[in-house]
């Protein structure tokens, strides 16, 4: 997720200066320019602090993370059916997989999306413990979870399926999407709003949950800001970008 972010940054400081990727100098190290790492770093940065300040920001980010990106979205979706003249040339494509293509490879990908899920899901009395009963939290993890998922996911369908008739190609990372939007002042509201959906996810799916279990791990040596700076570092040490850097690998591997 933080690579994500670090990609939104380096793309949104590419529409603004086109000599930004070599600013740095052209020579790659482990596979990025300089500006991409300062980019990521950047973003990195950027995670640490918000947990670092405690839950309490965490709790506000994602009370204006959540209703700021699902409006946004809904302007990218309108802007990409407008552009597309209806959902008539996305839904009457042909499909590109057969049946026996589609059956071989559904369950990799379904068991990507569980195992990718799974995760999640341990990381959930992360948050419920906060809830006010346990109403609460049956009601926002049966009724407000699958809804959103369900909305977002139709979205960035119908989003992806409107680049390949936009652009005459499918592009399916919204990092490279803003990216061809070209006017620095609609790939700024786009990064903004990826980014902000991004610190998010991130800060609530994968750094939370670590930093309690190190705190927990050893209470009298280990405060939760500790906690949080010792999973920063070991995100970066592991380098968890590198295992979905190739689909295949990821779901194959």
């Amino acid at each position: 997720m933080v690579k994500v972010g670090g990609a939104v940054l380096n793309t949104f400081f590419t529409s603004c200066s086109s000599a930004w990727p070599t600013l740095l100098g052209g020579t790659t190290f482990l596979g990025y320019l300089p500006t991409q790492w300062l980019s990521f770093l950047l973003f990195w940065s950027i995670n640490i602090l918000v947990i670092y300040r405690g839950m309490e920001l965490v709790r506000r980010l994602e009370n204006f993370a959540a209703p700021f990106v699902l409006v946004m979205a809904g302007i990218l979706l309108f802007w990409a059916v407008s552009k597309v003249h209806g959902l008539g040339p996305l839904i009457n494509q042909p499909p590109k997989l057969t049946q026996a293509q589609f059956l071989k490879v559904f369950p990799l990908a379904l068991t990507g999306m569980i195992g990718f899920w799974a995760t999640l899901s341990l990381n959930m009395p992360d948050f419920t413990r906060y809830g006010r009963s346990q109403r609460a939290q049956i009601i926002g993890q049966t009724v407000a979870l699958p809804t959103t998922m369900l909305g977002f996911s139709a979205m960035a369908v119908i989003i992806t399926s409107a680049t390949a008739v936009i652009f005459g190609k499918v592009i399916w990372k919204p990092e490279l999407l803003i990216g061809e939007l070209k006017n620095p002042l609609l790939v700024g509201l786009a990064a903004l709003t990826l980014a902000i959906a991004t610190l998010a996810v991130n800060i609530a799916a994968n750094v939370v949950s670590p930093a309690n279990d190190f705190s927990n791990a050893w209470p009298r040596r280990i405060s939760f800001r500790t906690g949080a700076l010792l999973t920063g570092v070991l995100g970066i040490l592991c380098m968890p970008w590198k295992l979905t850097e190739d689909t295949h690998a990821y779901i194959q591997g």
